[in-house]
């Protein structure tokens, strides 16, 4: 039904001119290596296809490597779109990491996506060394590369979701979601406070009422007319308060940054030249 969809979508992007959508190759999703750019030796694809195995097995995350050559499309669309239309992934929200990797005259190009509970797994700091690490071993190509991405991407499936998404979660349709947390003893520290001050005043109030001494004080104060009123303005202060906001891009203060696909998939990841 995907594919049938991204047909659809794919003639109407061409018709209309709007080139976000991006055609992508439909495979077998159980491959795992794509190499449409023949960057990688028979040898290496073996080995690798074994480490992406036991990646799958151990983590329950799927991974799939795709890469090209002299492309020069937009390789993030075309990574998030080769996935989301391939039925990768683990699970109901189809969890998983996707490398994208372009060779052209300057050297190396790389995109990573993250799905599912991937998103939560590999936040920006994971992803930036994920990169970083990957660019490192560039020199040697890219059989190098892919394996450094697998075997760091393994290290940190094993260590478990980062500090900074522990206040995260994904919900059923595949969002990435921050949980909201209630401070349970600060409020109850503040109700305590303020339940103790209105009990104060009203005390004190208590405390005030005395004894009328004199006829002054049994005036009805309704009882007076005024005749003459005059109200005079003295001054007025006003006070701005900057409230900051969202565009949704990206969850803040750490965590994962999120996008998405033409499919309307939420992604994690990150990429750039190697």
């Amino acid at each position: 039904m995907k594919k049938f969809i991204l047909v659809l979508v794919t003639l109407f992007s061409i018709t209309f001119g709007m080139g976000r959508i991006q055609a992508v190759e439909s495979v077998n999703s159980s491959e795992k290596i794509y190499d449409y750019g023949n960057l990688l030796t028979e040898t290496e694809k073996l080995e690798i296809k074994d480490l992406i195995m036991n990646f799958i097995n151990t983590y329950k995350l799927d991974m799939v490597v795709v890469t090209q050559r002299n492309y020069y499309g937009d390789l993030k669309s075309y990574a998030q779109d080769f996935y989301d239309y391939n039925d990768f992934g683990e699970g109901k929200t189809n969890d998983g990491i996707l490398l994208a990797l372009n060779a052209d005259a300057a050297g190396y190009e790389a995109q990573i996506v993250t799905t599912g509970e991937g998103i939560r797994m590999y936040d920006d700091e994971r992803i930036q060394n994920l990169l970083s690490s990957m660019s490192y071993v560039k020199a040697d190509g890219a059989g190098a590369i892919v394996k450094k991405f697998v075997n760091l991407s393994s290290s940190y499936a094993n260590q478990g979701i980062p500090a900074s998404n522990k206040n995260t979660y994904i919900d059923e349709n595949g969002n990435y979601r921050i949980k909201r947390k209630y401070p349970v003893f600060k409020l109850g520290l503040i109700a305590v406070i303020v339940s103790t001050v209105i009990l104060l005043i009203l005390i004190n109030k208590n405390k005030m009422v005395k004894k009328a001494s004199n006829a002054k004080e049994y005036l009805d104060n309704s009882s007076i007319s005024i005749v003459d009123r005059k109200d005079q303005f003295l001054r007025t202060n006003t006070t701005s308060v900057v409230i900051a906001t969202s565009d949704g891009g990206s969850s803040g203060g750490g965590g994962s940054s999120i996008s998405s696909g033409s499919s309307g998939v939420s992604h994690g990841g990150g990429g750039g030249r190697l």
